[in-house]
């Protein structure tokens, strides 16, 4: 568990080799940048870079071109070109414009074939009708109209043509409409398409681009459809050899004018006189050797190293590193907050009390086996974290299962090599609030240890999860311990007095103790009855949080209980099926207990993480290291 050391660097070299210095030493160099202007405040005749990015229309066309194009690169700073800025121009021009050509000639055709779908689909219902279409379309003083009515509505329509100067053909009979073709006369066109209107006739309009008869017409837009779609596919492969063709060198074009456009963003970070560069940045200590090699090779270029203590006006930013096995629950971590720098990356804490508390409270085999299995898929598949937190997670589920004696809900297999939690209940919820102590001090430790790195020397002593509360928590474990054990209690006064009534007065009065420690005048609040309000319904939360903080984890124990009680509900399911009933309810009731229990299982894990543990000792208020690197994937 580990958050990389950093060092700041100020960087200053020749206003005319900034480009290029930018280009060999910044870019894909692991260097967290900070803005000069806000640091190197102090310098006289410093200005910001305020010029446009010469590249950006030629970006933009760039990725409008990346929009025709149906394949996936990854950025490779071999693959890079040596055209200047203006062949760069005229070739990205010329691929646009062929670009759209295609996808015009596809759009054109796509339009016509769903436009020949759409008459089609109109005609269908028409086919069994004699009738040529031209002759409908030119009536002089009959008008016709073809659509569909719902069918309650066509059972309606025969009251009002009794009374109405229409008729009614129907065509085509479906479960909730009927297709059919109405005629009126001109002169009561408007009085009859109202009165189908109040009915719910959906008028569907038929196109004149056909002739003949329903059928016919039917026929003519088969054929005119597979004609088009024809030329669709040709289209298509004429752009897919385009594209092939073009491909490399597109790839390298695009791959320069990125790095052009990214490179030149760099002047946002840095500042400049009339004839010197500035940068600053945060790098990691394990590439300051290296990076520094580099800048001694190059001329003009002046360099000073500082420490992060000494840097003021900017904060170290958080990079983690930790062990292959430990890296997936960064995740986890980071859902709560990155670490400070001068924090303890918890991540390694979190790894193992997450995969012990999730196998304790999920323990079996034969589930632990399927989850272990599942992650890994959504690992192969996905590249997710949260696959390898499951593969962790099932396997401590497995050895918690050899622990309990049970597959896949059945106990009788094999042999517990520790105990069955239904058959243990007092014993399970006792280890279960014992691990909440073992926990919930390592978390106050941790605390401590965060106080003394940021050199809280409140912190450290006074506060809750401190030395004092530290002191006062293991008291009234030792005194809960000895009172079950010895049958009465521990009363020395002088204990209470040291491990209860000290401990309880410094974390009182840890503001103005604090404030004594930093010499202070005016080290005790003003309002003195506000202050000891206040404090006094803090300290009742504080002892509260002691007992139900320690309490909450009774519900590692109680989830093992419910795993091994929610089995038996399907065992008891199982027996009431008869034949091979009896194995169905077994293979439904154990995916349904690893779906929803192995759900709710890891957000009650992660419940005790966050509002138990972390909250006495992580802030999370840390800032990622942010490279300047090209974004890999297009």
């Amino acid at each position: 568990m580990a958050v990389l050391k950093m060092k700041f660097i100020n960087i200053v070299g020749p206003k005319n080799k900034f480009d290029q210095f930018v280009m060999d030493h910044i870019i894909e160099n692991n260097i967290h940048l900070e803005n000069a202007m806000s640091i190197l405040d102090n310098v006289k005749g410093l200005y910001p870079y305020l010029e446009d990015n010469p590249y950006e229309n030629l970006m933009k066309k760039a990725q409008e071109a990346m929009e025709y194009i149906n394949f996936s690169f990854e950025y490779n700073s071999k693959l890079r070109c040596e055209d200047s800025i203006e062949q760069l121009e005229q070739y990205i021009t010329s691929i646009n414009e062929q670009l759209k050509d295609f996808m015009e000639k596809k759009a054109e055709i796509e339009k016509k074939i769903s436009e020949d779908r759409q008459i089609v689909k109109q005609l269908k219902p028409m086919k069994d009708i004699d009738v040529e279409l031209e002759k409908l379309f030119n009536f002089r003083f009959i008008k016709f109209r073809f659509g569909r009515l719902p069918r309650d509505s066509y059972k309606k329509l025969e009251m009002y043509l009794a009374n109405i100067e229409a008729f009614f053909i129907p065509v085509l009979h479906e479960t909730d409409y009927v297709w059919g073709i109405y005629f009126t006369p001109e002169i009561s066109r408007e009085k009859i398409d109202s009165v189908f209107s109040s009915l719910y006739f959906e008028r569907i309009r038929i196109s004149g681009r056909v002739s003949g008869t329903p059928a016919q017409a039917l026929e003519q837009m088969d054929k005119e459809i597979r004609q088009l779609e024809k030329q669709l596919r040709d289209a298509n492969h004429q752009l897919n050899e385009y594209i092939q063709k073009e491909k490399d060198k597109f790839i390298k074009a695009y791959n320069t004018i990125r790095y052009l456009h990214q490179a030149f963003n760099v002047r946002k970070y840095a500042a400049h006189t009339r004839e010197s560069f500035y940068i600053v940045g945060w790098i990691p200590q394990i590439h300051l050797k290296s990076f520094t090699a580099r800048l001694d090779e190059s001329e003009g270029i002046t360099y000073i190293v500082e420490e992060p203590e000494i840097v003021k006006k900017s904060k170290p930013p958080t990079e983690l590193r930790n062990h292959t096995l430990f890296k997936p629950f960064e995740s986890l971590v980071r859902m709560y907050g990155l670490p400070s720098y001068n924090e303890i990356d918890p991540t390694a804490f979190v790894a193992i009390t997450y995969v012990f508390m999730f196998g304790m409270m999920f323990g079996d085999l034969g589930q632990g086996a399927v989850l272990a299995v599942a992650g890994w898929f959504i690992y192969k598949k996905k590249g997710m974290d949260l696959g390898n937190v499951l593969i962790l997670a099932g396997i401590s589920s497995m050895i918690f299962g050899l622990l309990y004696g049970s597959v896949f809900g059945f106990e009788h297999l094999i042999p517990a090599l520790w105990l069955k939690p239904m058959e243990d209940i007092n014993t399970i919820l006792i280890i279960a609030v014992g691990i909440g102590v073992v926990f919930i001090t390592f978390a106050m430790v941790m605390n401590i240890i965060n106080g003394i790195k940021e050199k809280e020397v409140a912190r450290v002593l006074f506060d809750k999860n401190g030395l004092a509360g530290f002191v006062f928590y293991w008291a009234i474990i030792a005194s809960a311990i000895y009172f079950f054990v010895a049958g009465k209690t521990f009363a020395s006064a002088l204990f209470i007095m040291l491990c209860f009534v000290l401990p309880l007065f410094c974390i009182f009065m840890k503001e103005p103790l604090e404030r004594l420690i930093h010499k202070k005048k005016e080290w005790f609040p003003e309002d003195k009855a506000e202050f000891f309000v206040e404090t006094f319904f803090e300290m009742f939360d504080i002892l509260l949080s002691f007992v139900t903080n320690t309490i909450s984890f009774v519900r590692v124990g109680a989830f093992a209980l419910n795993h091994a009680g929610m089995l038996m509900v399907v065992f008891i399911f199982a027996e009431m099926a008869k034949g091979i009933g009896n194995l169905f309810v077994l293979i439904i009731g154990n995916i349904l207990v690893i779906a929803l229990e192995g759900l709710i299982v890891g957000i009650q894990v992660l419940r005790l993480e966050f509002y138990e543990l972390f909250s006495r000792f992580f802030s999370g208020e840390g800032r990622p290291f942010v490279p300047l690197t090209i974004e890999n994937k297009n």
